[in-house]
């Protein structure tokens, strides 16, 4: 296979005291170029929120509940994000909160197996919508760290080996 190489050349007449306009000037060349050689990989940051006015609203008021210190503020978070993909099944970053602030429910407040539910359910649901979402594979490490073990993806998570003694390692 035969190997590329990208060469810029440019020629730049300048003055000493310009020096640092000739280096930024430079800079934006030197990008410009490479972003004409390379697609675009990541997708847009608007493709992680929801269209839906309201239903990124609820998110929102759900994201800022989660960082609270009490059950009252986690069942708020968790009330917010579950409007949040009823307006919008489709808001997979909100499905992948929703997953988190159910295991923070579950170890930090309320032991109930319905929150273990709710968390695996809604993991599910935003790693099927984007694979790739980071707050989804997130989401699911909180799952494996629980002390339960009948969870259907357990074992199965791509990402995760044994390590020595059958110890879970990311």
């Amino acid at each position: 296979m035969a190997k590329q190489r990208i060469t810029l050349s440019e020629r730049h007449d300048f003055q000493i005291e310009n020096i640092f306009e000739v280096q930024d000037e430079i800079g934006r060349h030197v990008v410009d170029a490479l972003e004409r050689q390379f697609t675009r990989i990541a997708p847009s940051s608007r493709d992680r929120y929801s269209s839906d006015p309201e239903a990124f609203a609820e998110f929102m008021a759900g994201l800022r509940d989660s960082y609270g210190d009490s059950p009252a503020e986690f069942q708020s978070s968790a009330e917010h994000l579950s409007k949040a993909v009823e307006r919008d099944p489709d808001f997979a970053l909100a499905h992948a909160w929703l997953s988190h602030v159910s295991m923070q429910m579950y170890f930090s407040y309320d032991a109930q197996r319905a929150w273990l539910e709710k968390a695996e359910h809604h993991f599910q649901r935003a790693v099927t919508l984007d694979p790739d979402l980071p707050e989804a594979h997130w989401a699911k490490a909180a799952i494996l760290w629980s002390p339960v073990e009948e969870f259907p993806t357990r074992g199965s998570y791509r990402g995760l080996g044994t390590g020595p003694g059958g110890t879970t390692q990311f």
